[in-house]
């Protein structure tokens, strides 16, 4: 493995007796066979069995919850659950909403143009932003930085040495290409927009904005719009400093290019940018591959196309390609 490779962590669970079976056909079989697929790809994959993880010791104690969800965790989104009608201890009740046990995500299929309007224009949505993304599976709310594979094991002070390095020579480098004199918010916004992997998100206000971005390029893959309330707004302003910043929250950029009023872009900070955002408030809206032709006919139809996403010559060059393929 070289230093590229990346570790993914499958979490298995079950009632222990009754999957027995089940369990050694994955171990001695199935998993086996994964690694070395992953391997290929230099992906090291990594199996959590509890059957061999907990001791006497850990259990009297009480730290087998504890201990199950750091698993998951780690795991996540792999997860295996094995259900019958055994169970591995004791029967109790336990609350399932649990501060530590994430929920799951309100995941909602498009079925038509007309339908993603009705969902995203609804009250229930009314302040929420929006982000669209060309594959559900593989595009999570982690920002870019986060996404790099040297930083994904390593601890967070480590990524924040570099990307506060990174946004140094940015801002030294780039001073002449810029002739307005900016603050640390806004050269990090801007790292943001030219492709330098920073601590933020990218949204939007506008639901056919975020769908122009799930489905114009088609990938082939289920496509989404992941649609989020964010209460905590960051006043850029008080706080001149967005390494300071503890929790995720959301803030206008106050140095607006035209491509990002085009957008109505608004950003996401992220204390730590190695985590997927997840909250009780993220929803999810589903778009198939097929969908995908009639949604981009239906957003050209609304003016919503590459020259007025991005309203310079690229995207009048995209827009025209559109018109005449």
């Amino acid at each position: 493995m070289n230093s590229s490779s990346r570790n993914v962590h499958v979490f298995l669970s079950s009632s222990f007796r009754d999957f027995a079976g089940e369990l050694d056909l994955l171990v001695r079989k199935v998993l086996p066979e994964l690694r070395r697929k992953c391997r290929e790809l230099q992906v090291d994959l990594v199996d959590v069995d509890l059957r061999w993880g907990i001791t006497e010791e850990w259990a009297q104690q009480g730290k087998v919850l504890p201990i199950c969800l750091a698993g998951i965790d780690r795991s996540r989104p792999f997860f295996m659950g094995f259900l019958g009608e055994r169970t591995a201890g004791p029967r109790k009740r336990i609350n399932v909403f649990h501060p530590k046990i994430r929920q799951p995500m309100k995941t909602t299929p498009i079925a038509s143009f007309p339908d993603y309007i009705e969902k995203v224009c609804s009250d229930s949505l009314d302040g929420y932003l929006f982000r669209g993304v060309a594959d559900l599976h593989e595009h999570y709310l982690v920002p870019s930085i986060g996404r790099l594979p040297r930083f994904k094991d390593g601890p967070l002070a480590s990524l924040t040495k570099e990307e506060k390095h990174w946004l140094k020579r940015f801002r030294l480098e780039g001073t002449r290409h810029v002739p307005a004199k900016l603050d640390l918010w806004e050269w990090m916004v801007l790292a943001r927009q030219h492709g330098l992997p920073v601590r933020l998100l990218d949204w939007t206000r506008n639901p056919l904005v975020a769908l122009y971005f799930a489905v114009w390029n088609r990938s082939g893959k289920i496509a989404a719009v992941y649609a989020e309330r964010f209460t905590r707004h960051v006043d850029t302003g008080a706080e001149p400093d967005p390494f300071a910043v503890s929790k995720v929250g959301k803030f206008q950029p106050s140095s607006t290019t035209a491509r990002m009023a085009a957008q109505a872009t608004m950003m996401t900070i992220h204390p730590d940018p190695r985590k997927a955002h997840d909250s009780s408030t993220l929803e999810c809206f589903e778009i198939s591959p097929k969908l995908a032709p009639n949604l981009k006919a239906q957003l050209r139809r609304c003016g919503i196309h590459p020259s007025t996403v991005f309203p310079d010559l690229d995207g009048l060059a995209q827009s025209i390609r559109f018109d005449y393929p």
